[in-house]
């Protein structure tokens, strides 16, 4: 279930490495295609990676799919304030 998934992925990103967390985040995103939390997991795991093109993209899918009251939308709104800009 999602809970399990999400609990995992919080564990993995512990001992993980970038490259292999997003092996591992895009298997349960397949699993949960309009979860919130795993956008945002996916977006934050691009930024470490310097793919901010990825990252404003999962950002961006973060933001449309969240509820509106979701208590990490301010905080997602100001990461993608910081990203810098593409050429």
């Amino acid at each position: 279930d999602v809970e399990y998934t999400i609990l995992y992925l919080n564990a993995a990103n512990k001992v993980f490495s970038a490259e292999k967390f997003l092996d591992t985040i895009y298997a349960a995103r397949e699993k949960f295609p309009n979860n919130c939390e795993i956008m945002l997991g996916l977006a934050r795991t691009y930024v470490i990676l310097n793919n901010y093109e990825e990252a404003r993209y999962n950002y961006t899918l973060f933001l449309q799919y969240a509820d509106k009251n979701h208590p990490l939308r301010a905080e997602v709104e100001e990461e993608m304030k910081k990203l810098p800009v593409s050429e």
